[in-house]
């Protein structure tokens, strides 16, 4: 990932720094030559030539943002100062964690400012989910991320067209679904973590990585679709994911056109993989995948209520599946790992229930996993413990209030899942790592619903939780089955680095190493 090159080297840091800065001020400047322009014509014209003429016009329009942005705040809590042009970028990339814990002493809700852009950051649950389902605060995944995914992707799809592709989505994510999808998720994590024994020792953060992408290829496309091409979708998908966290520049070369490449090309895998299950489920074919079945589905619907399926429809809500679901569940698997390693009670008692249910390790299925409640128990407190995505920021087209701050026309919101999860007043002890909160006695899903916002709420809320959630089961109960590990410190490895999903900053090394099947 672009991020963790980043981080790695401090020569790279300084220049992608300057970069960022130079490209910030160039657009910046562009975007509002016309108000400045507009400002200097009842005034007299630059005095001068050269870099005083340029100090000067940049002069001017800093002192006029910072005018713009101090009225735009009004009286909300935030930095006494931020710097011009570039605000609080730098603070955000290098130390983000940081950037949050000094946002968050303002208050509930506050201000600050991020390449002159006016933003609203909110800690409050209930704010939280309030941004969440305004439909005038619309997700905003990145710079790039238009360019790269295309309007045609889910997040970019409101109103009317959202709400009939969300029902057409529905019956990929039933009971039937979920354990068509199980055998495969199982078989590649037994694969992967068969492969990790004969090392010994791994990454998590790089294994895990890889063992989703697996899963993935594997449950949208189905082991029908050659090894060869799964392989090709995986690598052009991580090429098109790294376009996500770079500077916006489009040119030949660049890390966004890269990006923008490989999307053209997994399009064209896409596109074969789907008029293959159009083929096979017209035969009447077993479904293998995801693909399959939604195109069984369609041709089962009686024709006046089939609504015409295109391949760009399943393309592009593929893609969103991928870009939403790969580096959350890579988060939350190394998690599991770190987690776990660190506390071994929690693990003795997964095993336990595990053993009960399945003591002769027998193959998993959704009956036996509603039965492991305990199991579930630590997989919902690892996605509250570490969300994946700390925060999920919001633009708005319109003029919205949030609480009682009237939130000025296409401002960047940032509500913050983390703070939600850790809010006074909202789970017991928060920052104790206890999955027993989730008993049937304590329920505190049900008494802190409003906080548990890993899955979102709203018109976007999570339709592949049950999935996700499935996913981080079957790694934890196959890992807690056949293998013990431990955990390699490394100095400063544990500190949490954004990515943009959060990981322990060394990846989170481990040995690992057989274990024979018992409690």
């Amino acid at each position: 990932m672009i991020w963790c090159n980043i981080m790695k080297s401090r020569t790279l840091i300084i220049l992608a720094l300057a970069v960022v800065m130079i490209a910030a001020i160039a657009l910046v400047v562009n975007a509002e030559t016309k108000v400045v322009s507009s400002t200097n014509k009842s005034s007299s014209s630059c005095q001068g030539g050269g870099l005083k003429c340029t100090v000067q016009k940049l002069s001017t329009f800093a002192i006029h943002q910072q005018y713009i942005l101090y009225q735009k705040k009004g009286s909300l809590p935030g930095p006494s100062f931020v710097p011009p042009f570039v605000g609080m970028l730098f603070q955000l990339i290098l130390t983000p964690f940081d950037f949050y814990q000094n946002q968050e002493k303002y208050g509930l809700i506050s201000w600050t400012s991020i390449l002159n852009k006016f933003v609203l950051f909110v800690v409050d649950a209930e704010m939280t989910r309030q941004v969440f389902k305004e439909e005038n605060a619309k997700l905003f995944l990145s710079l790039g991320a238009k360019k790269i995914l295309t309007e045609k992707a889910i997040p970019y799809i409101e109103g009317v067209p959202h709400r009939q592709l969300r029902k057409q989505l529905l019956p990929l994510f039933t009971i039937r679904a979920l354990s068509s999808y199980l055998p495969i998720q199982e078989a590649i994590v037994n694969e992967n973590i068969q492969s990790w024994l004969k090392d010994g020792k791994m990454n998590a953060r790089n294994q895990c990585r890889d063992l989703n992408m697996m899963v993935s290829t594997g449950v949208f496309v189905g082991s029908n679709t050659d090894k060869t091409m799964r392989e090709e979708i995986a690598k052009n998908f991580f090429i098109m994911n790294e376009g996500f966290l770079c500077f916006p520049i489009d040119l030949p070369g660049t890390t966004l056109r890269k990006a923008i490449r490989a999307r053209e090309r997994l399009v064209e895998l896409f596109t074969i993989v789907i008029e293959n299950s159009r083929k096979r489920m017209g035969q009447g074919d077993k479904p293998e995948s995801l693909i399959d079945l939604w195109v069984e589905y369609f041709l089962s619907c009686d024709e006046s209520e089939r609504d015409e399926l295109s391949n760009d429809t399943i393309i592009y809500t593929l893609l969103s599946f991928m870009f939403a679901s790969q580096d959350a569940l890579t988060s939350s698997l190394v998690w599991t790992v770190r987690l776990m390693a660190q506390h071994p009670d929690v693990l003795a008692r997964v095993r336990a229930e595990q053993f009960r249910l399945r003591p002769s390790n027998q193959k998993l299925n959704l009956e036996v996993m509603r039965e492991a409640t305990y199991t579930r128990q630590v997989v919902n407190e690892i996605l509250r413990f570490r969300p994946p995505a700390v925060m999920v920021p919001h633009e708005n087209i319109e003029e919205i209030k949030v609480g009682d701050i009237v939130v000025p026309k296409h401002s960047l919101i940032l509500p913050s899942i983390w703070s939600a999860h850790f809010q006074d007043g909202g789970f017991k002890d928060p920052y104790n790592f206890d999955p027993d909160r989730f008993n049937s006695e304590r329920k505190e899903e049900v008494s802190c619903a409003k906080n548990y916002l890993v899955f979102g709420a709203g018109p976007h809320y999570c339709i592949g939780r049950e999935l996700a959630k499935n996913q981080i089961e079957v790694f934890l109960t196959q890992m807690a089955m056949t293998t013990n590990w431990e955990h390699v410190p490394t100095a400063g490895g544990d500190e949490i680095i954004f990515g943009p999903t959060i990981f322990p900053k060394d990846g989170c090394n481990i040995t690992i190493n057989p274990r024979n099947y018992s409690a």
